[in-house]
């Protein structure tokens, strides 16, 4: 019980500060505001489902976007399993090491022009699907256990 507790409470947070900023940025941006407004005005909401929802890649972008430009969960720690070389430094098992995501959001030879808000650039499929690039809900066995609340 206190697990579960703590997932929804920690989703919940999470997800409702990605929805913040997600909505500042829009308010800040009326072009791409317009533009998510035509896409999500061309369903038919009362009939709209979860599928048609993920249809709409502008209105995703926005959040990947917001997840890119103010990540939730900025650095995390973790323990290299084994020794291993990254980026031509040698780390050894055990070694404390930190995955930076600011850095990885913010590097221009991953996304041009880093600071200029772009959800298109997620609607164009070139940043893997869920936004992989960002690695916003981590991968493999480390994967976000709320990933699919904030889905």
């Amino acid at each position: 019980a206190d697990e579960m507790t703590g997932l929804l409470l920690a989703g919940h947070e999470t997800s409702s500060n990605t929805a913040t900023w997600a909505l500042h940025l829009l308010a800040t941006h009326p072009r791409e505001q317009e533009q998510v407004r035509a896409e999500v005005a061309a369903l038919d909401l009362r009939r709209a489902s979860l599928a048609d929802l993920y249809k709409c890649s502008l209105l995703q972008g926005v959040m990947f976007e917001a997840l890119r430009l103010r990540p939730t969960v900025p650095l995390v720690p973790r323990l290299a399993p084994s020794r291993a070389t990254i980026h031509g430094y040698s780390v050894a098992k055990g070694t404390r090491i930190v995955q930076n995501k600011i850095a990885i959001c913010e590097d221009a030879s991953l996304f041009p022009e880093p600071a200029r808000f772009d959800p298109s650039r997620f609607g164009r499929g070139e940043y893997g699907a869920h936004g992989a690039t960002i690695v916003a809900f981590g991968v493999g066995p480390r994967l976000c256990v709320g990933y699919r609340l904030a889905e």
